[in-house]
């Protein structure tokens, strides 16, 4: 649940810049640990692991983080299950950022290192469509998905963020979508990915990540869970990548695609100052005024669907919920109505599971012809 509170200040100095005195604004107790993560029965998955999410956020330098984190409750392995492959509509839009990166950074041919992916697999399509190799650094990459990358020449695994990796490993091209935000210490990684480039400003470094923003704009709790430690806004990313030794040709805002995002566009930094400067409208009273604002803007979006779905159960409606992601996760975690009975997934792998926190059975769309719902919940707008 979200906790009523007044925005205060802590004692905790930020990762990114080691300001001190975060402001706390958010917090949320016993949520899921890892959304992701599949559980074969209803009783493992209410007793899941759970954990608090207290967010602060940085005046200085615009960064938002969970202190509350206990990190050895993210749980990444076999089980955790994150792809949304098996979604038309997702693979409509990886395959269209894959062929805009093979043309706007010309990658023919090329070495590419892909950071993170769990199951949300970027590198295959740049490989396949720019005839490229590459290299995953994936410390979730469990032994099954290695054994089958392997079988592919052009693609290799190292089941680690930056450890083995040397300077016989050139890149001229490092990607990663969505996995920052993951990062228990985010500098630390950027750092030590920075030194394994070595003294080429060739390479081009480009990053996803959610647009903490646009969820605390619009009140979106959904957007908010414990596997996410950091929340990044385009002047907290500048600054990380210019802090750790990058020159940074562009950030972007993506707009009207799955998922609101930054991209980031960076080099290593030798000797020219990056070209880019964040707006400084973001630097000053947008980003305070958002997140002031985000605690109520959620309750009450949580108290209107609450409300709305409670009046369906009530008068003996059946109601599904679509998408067993962390949306839809957070979302039942949050209204926690057990006469809510099923989740649909197109994922297979997750068919036959349950949800984390609240027990749903998540089930394959063709099971809603014999059940036969009067409501579905979309769970994910895109």
């Amino acid at each position: 649940m979200i906790e009523a509170m007044r925005h205060h200040q802590s004692n905790i100095h930020c990762p990114l810049c080691g300001s001190s005195g975060l402001w706390i604004f958010y917090e949320m107790t016993d949520v899921p640990a890892s959304c992701n993560l599949l559980w074969s029965s209803k009783d493992e998955a209410v007793n899941c692991p759970k954990g608090h999410i207290k967010l602060a956020f940085c005046s200085f330098c615009k960064f938002v983080t969970n202190i509350a984190l206990e990190p050895e409750k993210n749980q990444y392995g076999d089980r955790y299950d994150n792809s949304l492959f098996y979604s038309p509509h997702f693979q409509d839009f990886a395959k269209k950022l894959a062929t805009n990166l093979i043309q706007r950074y010309d990658l023919h041919s090329k070495s590419i290192i892909e950071i993170g992916g769990g199951k949300v697999d970027f590198l295959s399509l740049l490989i396949e469509l720019g005839n490229n190799h590459g290299l995953r650094l994936d410390p979730f990459c469990t032994e099954v998905e290695d054994k089958s990358r392997k079988a592919n020449d052009l693609v290799g695994s190292i089941p680690s963020f930056y450890s083995n990796l040397d300077g016989s490993d050139k890149a001229d091209f490092v990607f990663s979508y969505h996995e920052l935000e993951h990062m228990n210490y985010p500098k630390n990684f950027l750092s030590i990915l920075r030194k394994k480039l070595g003294h080429s400003s060739k390479t081009h470094v480009f990053f996803a990540v959610p647009n903490a923003l646009k969820a605390f704009e619009e009140g979106d709790f959904t957007d908010i869970i414990y596997e996410h430690v950091s929340y990044f806004t385009v002047p907290s990313l500048f600054y990380l990548f210019s802090s750790c030794g990058f020159n940074i040709s562009e950030v972007t805002e993506s707009q009207n695609e799955i998922f609101d995002s930054i991209y980031i566009d960076a080099t290593p930094k030798i000797r020219r100052k990056s070209s880019f400067k964040p707006n400084s409208k973001l630097e000053t009273g947008e980003i305070k005024d958002c997140i002031t604002l985000f605690a109520a803007k959620s309750t009450n979006t949580i108290e209107k669907y609450d409300s709305r779905v409670k009046q369906l159960l009530n008068k003996g409606k059946r109601v599904v919920i679509w998408g067993a992601g962390a949306r839809g996760v957070t979302f039942l975690n949050m209204l926690k109505d057990p006469r809510i009975e099923y989740a649909v997934d197109m994922n297979p792998h997750k068919q036959g599971m349950y949800v984390p926190g609240t027990g749903q059975r998540i089930v394959e769309p063709r099971f809603l012809l014999d059940h036969e719902p009067d409501y579905v919940i979309l769970a994910n707008p895109a």
